[in-house]
C-alpha cells in the first residue's frame, strides 16, 4: 500500500488541476534531434548497496517525429558487457503539457513503464511507479545542463517512497559533428529567455509574412569579455538556411563596451546594419514549414571604439569587412524555431 508520503509525492507530479494554465512543451525537446556521441555509467547491482559502476560509449540518434510532438531515440553502445541497443519513444500530452518517455532495451524487447513529466527552467524531471525485483519503486529521470553541444541525464530510484534517491544511471550526450564554434573561452552570451539549444519566444518571431509573433528581440546577456574591448557588435542569423548561405535577422554595432545586457525588443532601436530583408533593426524568424531552423545570435567584442560607416549605412558583409582583424573575442547562443 502506498504511504501518504507516497501519494502526496505522486499528487505533486501527475496531477493537473483543472483551471492550471497549461504550458505548451510540444517543443521542449528540440534541442536533442540529430546525433550525439554519448558517455554512460551504470550502476551494477541498483538498490544493493553496491557501488560498482561500468562504462560504455556509443551513439545516440534523435529522430523527431509528428512535427516535433513526438520523437525517437536510439542508443547504441559498447562497453566490458558487451553490446547495448536501447530505444526511447518520447510523447507529447498537449492537454497536460507533459512528456512521457517510453524505453526499451533491445536485449529482451520489452517497453518499461513510462516516467512522466515536464520542462520548467530548462530542467527536465519525470517520474513512475513500478515494480524491481519484487519491490515497488519509485524511479526519477533527470535532463539538465542543457546546451547546444551537450546535455546530461541521470536515473534515479527509490524504494522508500521518495524519502531517498539512489542514481543508476548516468548519461552524458555531445554532439557530433556539430557546426564550428569559435567561442572564445571565458567570453559567455546567454538569455533570460530561453536556454540554448531551446525553442526561441513566441514573442521574438516576425510579424509578417504568414508570422505573428511580435517582433521582439530577446533579452541577452553576456560576462567575460575580453581585456581591451572597446565596442561591440551583435548579429543573428540563421547560418544554415539559403543552402548554407545564411540569412540575416539583425545586425547591431556600436555597442559601448561599458554594456553587458540588452533588454527585451532592444532591436528597435541602437545603431543596426541592413538585415536581409533590407530593413535597419531585429526581424525574428519565420521559418518555412518543415524541422526547426537554428537561430544564432553572436556577440563580437572589438578593438574598435565605433565603426565608421563613412555616413552610409552597412549591411552585415560589409561591417564583416570593416571588423576584420580587430575582434577580441567572440561567443554565440543558439535557439530554434519552427513553423
Amino acid at each position: 500500500m502506498m504511504t501518504k508520503r507516497a501519494l502526496l509525492l505522486f499528487a505533486l507530479f501527475y496531477v493537473v488541476t483543472a483551471d492550471a494554465a497549461v504550458r505548451d512543451g510540444s517543443r521542449d525537446f528540440d534541442f536533442h534531434i540529430g546525433t550525439w556521441r554519448t558517455h554512460v555509467r551504470r550502476r551494477v547491482g541498483p538498490l544493493t548497496g553496491s557501488n560498482e559502476w561500468v562504462e560504455m560509449n556509443g551513439t545516440t540518434v534523435v529522430r523527431k517525429v509528428w512535427n516535433g510532438r513526438a520523437n525517437l531515440v536510439e542508443l547504441e553502445a559498447d562497453g566490458p558487457n558487451g553490446h547495448f541497443q536501447g530505444l526511447s519513444m518520447r510523447l507529447y500530452h498537449p492537454e497536460s503539457g507533459q512528456w512521457s518517455l517510453h524505453f526499451a532495451n533491445a536485449a529482451d524487447g520489452d517497453l518499461a513503464q513510462p516516467t512522466v513529466g515536464q520542462f520548467s527552467d530548462g530542467r527536465g524531471e519525470f517520474y513512475d511507479q513500478e515494480a524491481y525485483r519484487g519491490r515497488a519503486i519509485f524511479v526519477r529521470f533527470v535532463i539538465s545542463a542543457i546546451t547546444l553541444t551537450s546535455v546530461h541525464f541521470e536515473q534515479a530510484f527509490s524504494d522508500d517512497g521518495g524519502k531517498t534517491w539512489e542514481v543508476n544511471w548516468i548519461a552524458d550526450d555531445t554532439r557530433a559533428a556539430e557546426e564550428a564554434r569559435n567561442d572564445t573561452p571565458g567570453f559567455r552570451l546567454s538569455s533570460s529567455a530561453f536556454v540554448p539549444g531551446a525553442t526561441l519566444p513566441d514573442r521574438t518571431v516576425l510579424d509578417g509574412l504568414d508570422c505573428h509573433g511580435a517582433n521582439a528581440s530577446p533579452a541577452l546577456q553576456w560576462t567575460g569579455a575580453p581585456a581591451g574591448t572597446k565596442s561591440f557588435a551583435l548579429i543573428l542569423d540563421d547560418y544554415e538556411a539559403r543552402h548554407g548561405d545564411g540569412f540575416i535577422h539583425w545586425v547591431a554595432y556600436d555597442i559601448p563596451a561599458a554594456t553587458t545586457s540588452l533588454p527585451e525588443n532592444a532591436g528597435a532601436g541602437g545603431r543596426n546594419a541592413y538585415n536581409d530583408f533590407l530593413r535597419r533593426r531585429y526581424d525574428g524568424p519565420c521559418p518555412p514549414e518543415g524541422p526547426a531552423h537554428k537561430y544564432r545570435f553572436t556577440i563580437y567584442a572589438l578593438d574598435l571604439p565605433s565603426i565608421d560607416d563613412a555616413g552610409t549605412p552597412l549591411t552585415w558583409r560589409k561591417l564583416r569587412a570593416i571588423i576584420k582583424g580587430h575582434v577580441l573575442g567572440e561567443a554565440s547562443l543558439t535557439g530554434l524555431r519552427g513553423h
